[in-house]
């Protein structure tokens, strides 16, 4: 067969791209290596040093692709890695691509409660985000995924559960509503800080979902006045200090600073 046949051609492309996934990533990694060198040769070189991150990243990106067919070729378990090879993807390479992998892992194995957890709060995280216009078959997907979760898992956290009522309020204000009753009528059973993320939980629910912002500001109250150190006592407190800025209700402002002067001299009391 003479080089200059289309059968010859042919053969040599076929033959030729059978190696070319090793060539290329020997390739990337020879590119890597010197950007990496030069980086270190001339550290006051930024523009090295952007491609040298661009490079990295690219090669991340690589590299997760390649453990994400590794990780869906596998059985499924508590360990398989699924639920931080998607929180990769998120934080590092996009939510879109991460949605991606979850629904390809559904579909994959469809029957595994670890993937519906992980493939639930994958959906979640980018239907809860404020910049979010989920689609209304998405969420649909995402709570019923979340309620089998629930059924299958009896310890399911309060996290879980929130976020389930989160979701149901962006299609039916009622059912999110009762999931807070029976979380609020469980309160007792919470320690400090689970109580603190449920009031401050719910007074989001009340006011954006709600438009009830004087139970809002009662419930972020309830949140601050619990003395244990959080994020959503803090969250709480710094809703109630915008309030004070942006609200124009006489009375409101006034029970807000009187509770918050309160508070500040109970805190000083116990640290004596």
């Amino acid at each position: 067969m003479q080089p200059d046949t289309v059968e010859w051609q042919s053969s040599y492309a076929i033959l030729s791209a059978e190696n070319l996934d090793e060539k290329i990533k020997k390739l990337f990694a020879d590119r890597l290596e010197e950007l990496r060198s030069a980086k270190e040769r001339d550290p006051g070189n930024l523009c090295i040093a952007a491609l040298y991150l661009e490079a990295k990243a690219a090669s991340i990106k690589h590299e997760a692709r390649e453990l994400a067919e590794k990780i869906l070729e596998r059985p499924m378990n508590n360990y398989c890695g699924i639920d931080p090879l998607l929180t990769l993807y998120r934080k590092h390479i996009s939510v879109n691509e991460a949605v991606e992998m979850a629904t390809e892992a559904l579909r994959r194995h469809p029957d595994s409660r670890y993937v519906k957890r992980s493939a639930a709060k994958c959906y979640s995280n980018k239907i809860l985000s404020h910049c979010s216009n989920p689609d209304p078959r998405r969420i649909k997907e995402a709570i019923s995924l979340w309620e089998e979760v629930v059924a299958a898992y009896p310890e399911s956290s309060l996290q879980e559960k929130i976020t389930l009522a989160d979701l149901q309020a962006k299609l039916d204000k009622e059912k999110a509503d009762q999931i807070y009753k029976e979380l609020l009528e469980q309160r007792e059973d919470l320690d400090p800080a689970g109580k603190q993320m449920l009031y401050n939980f719910y007074a989001k629910h009340l006011y954006f979902s709600g438009n009830e912002t004087c139970r809002s500001i009662e419930y972020h109250m309830k949140a601050a006045e619990i003395q244990e150190t959080s994020k959503y006592r803090q969250k709480s407190l710094r809703e109630l200090e915008k309030t004070l800025k942006r609200n124009t209700d006489p009375e409101m402002c006034q029970e807000i600073k009187e509770f918050l002067e309160n508070l500040k001299a109970s805190e000083s009391v116990s640290q004596d």
